[in-house]
């Protein structure tokens, strides 16, 4: 005889364990003759797992949709939309100033970078000029550790003038 345990049964048929003992509970007198327990185990026969699946198959649905009608409700979004309206056109004002500033920062960081290889050039030149020291110089720091000193001064003076802008929008 084969049996089929309760998880077999969910599996076979594509359900939870859950539903099957629902429907063992509700089909416990037609199961009554095609299941044994074994050391605690619900079997079934191949009749009983045929009677739970039929019953899943034949099962009306048991959840049902109320449809509640209400009045339609008329909101009056148009503050919304204007105050929308009016964020929208302070950040493209925003974005504006910025992308001009940054265009601005980028010409001068170009700029300062060229009179930085040409300062560098001149001292070069100089130092030529003396006589060898007789202590080793210190050592200069490289263009890459003045740049990134340079970059962080400037975002913090890109803080300090963007600020006014955005502080106004962060509350809001």
């Amino acid at each position: 005889m084969d049996k089929f345990k309760v998880s077999d049964i969910a599996n076979l048929l594509k359900i939870s364990q859950v539903t099957v003992y629902k429907k063992i509970k509700k089909l416990k007198k037609e199961l009554s003759t095609h299941s044994i327990k074994e050391k605690g185990i619900l079997f079934f026969s191949p009749e009983g797992v045929e009677i739970i699946r039929q019953s899943i198959s034949t099962a009306p649905l048991e959840t049902t949709m109320e449809v509640v009608q209400s009045a339609p409700v008329s909101v009056d979004l148009s503050p919304v939309v204007s105050r929308f309206g009016d964020m929208e056109k302070g950040i493209l004002a925003l974005t504006e100033v910025f992308k001009s500033e940054v265009k601005n920062i980028r010409e001068d960081m170009a700029r300062l970078v060229e009179e930085n290889r040409a300062l560098r050039t001149e001292v070069s030149n100089f130092r030529r000029l003396l006589p060898a020291p007789s202590k080793p110089a210190p050592k200069e720091p490289t263009f890459g550790e003045v740049f990134n000193h340079e970059l962080k001064e400037f975002q913090a003076w890109l803080r300090g003038v963007c600020a006014p802008f955005v502080e106004p929008f962060r509350g809001n």
